[in-house]
């Protein structure tokens, strides 16, 4: 039987870090005379339990599709650059492309990385004659 698992796993760096950014924003809040919503409160709360107590862990093991179909690990990417010297373009032309759909990849921390796959599919479409 495979387990699903919903929610997000967080490091115990990025706990702290959504923890500080939760306490930065209850004191703007407090200085526009108002306070933060229970909700957020509680969810401060679950993650300074969590960060305090870092081993704990799951009742079942996570299985390995789910690291599977977080990192697609049988891909390789490229980065823009490398893309725009494989097709003989620029980079802003190779971001062009993967936003209008005619190459695949996807964006990660604003920078995009290009499918290799997809690339070597479109250099040899570039190199066909017509």
């Amino acid at each position: 039987m495979t387990a699903r698992v919903a929610g997000v796993l967080l490091d115990e760096a990025d706990t702290r870090l959504v923890v500080g950014v939760l306490d930065t924003l209850a004191v703007l809040t407090r200085q526009r005379g108002q306070r933060l919503r229970p909700d957020v409160v509680a969810l401060r709360k679950r993650l300074t339990d969590a960060a305090a107590a870092p081993d704990v862990s799951a009742s079942e093991p996570v299985p390995d599709s789910l690291f599977h179909s977080v990192y697609d690990t049988e891909r390789s990417y490229e980065d823009t650059r490398s893309a725009a010297r494989m097709l003989g373009i620029t980079p802003h032309g190779v971001r062009h492309l993967l936003r209008t759909g005619r190459l695949e990849g996807h964006r990660h921390a604003g920078t995009w990385y290009v499918d290799r796959d997809s690339l070597i599919e479109r250099t040899r479409q570039c190199r066909l004659p017509s």
